[in-house]
C-alpha cells in the first residue's frame, strides 16, 4: 500500500490561498516546485491534487455560457502539464480530482456561502450531471472538459496515480439534486457515461475513480454504484477519526479496489496542546486499518494547510506576508516509515 498526502490546492509562496484559482489565474510554478520538494522530504512520492475545483464559483478553469461549458480557460492545460513535467522531474506520481464543488474551504467565503450553494451554482451543477434532464449539458462538459484533460495528462501516463472524477460524490449529489428519490440514479448514470465515453474516446486513459466522503452515513452510494457494476477502476473513501476507523460494512464486500483517499483526525473547535500526538496516532492507526481492509493507497489530509493549522504535517507560520515553513510533525514519520518499509520511496 502507498502512503502518500493530500495538497488539492497549492499555496502561494507569499502567504494566504491560492484555492479555486492555483491552476489558473495565479499559477505558481516555483510553488509548486516547493511543494513537491516538501513532500519528498516528508517521505512520500504521492500526492493527491484537485483540478478544477469550485465553493459557489464555476469550477476553476473551465469557461460556461448560459450553463454550458464552453471548455477550458487559456493556459490551464499548459499550467496542468507544468505541474506533470515538475511531478516528473521530481519522481512524484499525482492522483487528480476533477471536480470538487463542496461549499466551504474558502477562508474568505461568506458565511452565506459556506451554509450551501448560491442559486446560479446550484442549478450549474444539477445540469452539469443530469443527463436524462440536461443531456446537451452533461454531454458538453464531458466533451468540451473531461477530454481535454484527459489528453493532456497522456504523456505523463507514468506519474499520474489515477483521476477521481469527483470529490465526495455523495456529498454532491445531496447538495445539488434536490431530488432524494432520484439521487443515486442521476448519479450512476453520470458515472456509467462518463467511463463508456471516456474508454471510447482513448485507448490508455488514467485509472478512473471517484470518492466517498460521508462516512459516518455508511457510504450509502458508494454501495448503491459499486452493486451496478460501472466500469470504473477504483473507489475512493474518506474518513476523519481520531481512531482511524472505516467505517466499512464488512458483510458487503466491494467489487473494486479501494483508496483511502483523504484521512485524519477529528477537527477541533479550538487548538489543543495535544494536536501533533493526536494526528500522529490517528495517522499510524488509519495507514494499519486501510492495509487491513486492502486499500491501494492511503492519503493524508494535509501536506500543507493555510488555515487548519491542526491538519497540516509541517509546522508553519506566516511571516512578513509569507508562509514560512518550519518542521515536518511527529505524524510524518508514520508516512515515512511506511514506505520505506514496503519499499514505497
Amino acid at each position: 500500500m502507498v502512503a502518500g498526502y493530500n495538497q488539492a490546492w497549492f499555496l502561494p509562496l507569499n502567504g494566504g490561498t491560492h484555492y479555486g484559482h492555483d491552476l489558473a489565474s495565479d499559477f505558481d510554478l516555483a510553488g509548486v516546485e516547493s511543494t513537491f520538494g516538501l513532500l519528498r522530504a516528508a517521505g512520500s512520492r504521492h500526492i493527491r491534487l484537485w483540478l478544477c475545483e469550485g465553493n459557489n464559483k464555476n469550477p476553476e478553469g473551465v469557461s460556461f455560457k448560459d450553463l454550458i461549458a464552453n471548455g477550458l480557460e487559456d493556459n490551464f492545460i499548459q499550467n496542468i502539464q507544468a505541474v506533470m513535467a515538475c511531478a516528473q522531474r521530481h519522481e512524484v506520481v499525482v492522483y487528480w480530482t476533477l471536480l470538487a464543488p463542496n461549499t466551504g474551504y474558502d477562508a474568505k467565503a461568506s458565511a452565506a456561502h459556506l451554509r450551501g450553494p448560491l442559486p446560479e451554482y446550484r442549478q450549474l451543477y444539477t445540469q452539469l450531471f443530469d443527463l436524462q434532464q440536461h443531456p446537451y449539458a452533461a454531454v458538453s462538459f464531458i466533451e468540451r472538459v473531461i477530454f481535454p484533460l484527459i489528453e493532456a495528462l497522456s504523456p505523463y501516463r507514468d506519474h499520474v496515480y489515477g483521476l477521481d472524477l469527483v470529490n465526495e460524490i455523495d456529498y454532491v449529489a445531496a447538495t445539488y439534486l434536490a431530488d432524494e428519490a432520484s439521487r443515486f440514479p442521476i448519479i450512476a448514470s453520470w458515472l456509467d457515461a462518463v467511463v463508456r465515453m471516456v474508454r471510447s474516446s482513448f485507448a490508455q486513459p488514467p485509472r478512473l475513480g471517484v470518492s466517498f466522503g460521508y462516512e459516518h452515513q455508511r457510504y450509502p452510494l458508494l454501495y448503491h454504484v459499486d452493486a451496478l457494476g460501472i466500469g470504473l477502476d477504483f473507489w475512493d473513501i474518506h474518513a476523519y477519526d481520531d481512531a482511524g476507523r472505516l467505517s466499512l460494512q464488512p458483510d458487503r464486500p466491494l467489487q473494486k479496489p479501494l483508496v483511502l483517499g483523504e484521512f485524519g483526525h477529528r477537527s477541533p473547535r479550538s487548538p489543543r496542546a495535544d494536536e501533533p500526538q493526536r494526528q500522529a496516532d490517528s495517522c499510524a492507526l488509519f495507514l494499519a486499518n486501510a492495509a487491513q481492509h486492502a486499500c491501494e493507497a492511503a492519503f493524508a489530509w494535509r501536506l500543507l494547510e493555510d488555515h487548519r493549522q491542526h491538519w497540516s504535517f509541517y509546522e508553519s507560520q506566516p511571516e512578513a506576508g509569507r508562509l514560512q515553513v518550519l518542521a515536518l510533525k511527529p505524524a510524518a514519520e508514520h508516512i515515512r516509515r511506511w514506505n520505506a518499509q514496503n519499499e514505497v520511496v
